[in-house]
């Protein structure tokens, strides 16, 4: 596998705690190859059979789905280096139900799904190390969908907008979505998104700068959940 890949995966959960030996290890027994995609590819799409785990090198992906009305509904946005997508689908053997497009130009590395599934020769202490990061990947995804769903359960946009930014308040620092994925996210039309934005800068709750959101008052944020 192309060393290329090696910085991404210090920093991925799927190597956490492994030493640099670990890694390359680890790369020598799960030979993957590493994928340039243009802006508007597809890493895959829904109806394909899972045969790869994914992590991406650098750029951003969208992980989305079409519903049967023609609408996309956002699943999640992967735009940090060594984030791991389309694990789930490797282990329960069905389909993809999602897909993934490349946001912008990005580079990904891709890990054949036996190396999971089949099991590995990797040592006892690598072995291990994979299999207790698989659980904190599959944890993580648990918790993004929870806070997905907390979001869509509230009433009112500004409502959604307040848990919304709290969250990503509470997760730490990350790649600044567009308008139009955080109405895909929130399941809200885009044009009443920026309406209510444009509201809570006035009312001194936020500000806006491009797609940044900076919170000016949050324990007014705070009230409205």
């Amino acid at each position: 596998m192309d060393r290329q890949a090696l910085p991404a995966l210090r920093h991925c959960y799927l190597c956490s705690g492994m030493t640099d030996e670990q890694i390359l290890q680890f790369m020598d027994l799960a030979p993957g190859t590493i994928k340039l995609y243009e802006k508007g590819s597809l890493v895959f799409q829904q109806g394909d059979k899972p045969e790869r785990l994914f992590v991406l090198i650098e750029g951003k992906a969208c992980i989305s789905r079409d519903t049967l009305a023609g609408k996309r509904l956002l699943i999640a946005t992967i735009d940090r280096p060594g984030d791991v997508f389309g694990e789930v689908y490797l282990f329960i053997e069905e389909p993809y139900e999602v897909q993934a497009e490349a946001e912008e130009r990005s580079v990904v590395l891709e890990l054949p799904g036996t190396a999971f599934t089949a099991g590995t020769a990797a040592p006892a202490a690598l072995g291990n190390l994979l299999k207790n990061n698989l659980l904190r990947v599959f944890a993580g995804k648990a918790y993004t969908l929870s806070n997905r769903v907390r979001v869509l359960g509230c009433g009112s946009i500004r409502e959604k907008i307040a848990q919304y930014l709290l969250q990503r308040h509470s997760d730490g620092p990350g790649g600044v979505p567009s308008r139009e994925q955080m109405a895909e996210y929130m399941n809200v039309a885009r044009p009443s998104l920026s309406r209510e934005l444009s509201r809570m800068r006035e009312e001194g709750i936020i500000e806006l700068s491009g797609r940044e959101i900076t919170v000016k008052d949050q324990e007014r944020l705070e009230s409205y959940l």
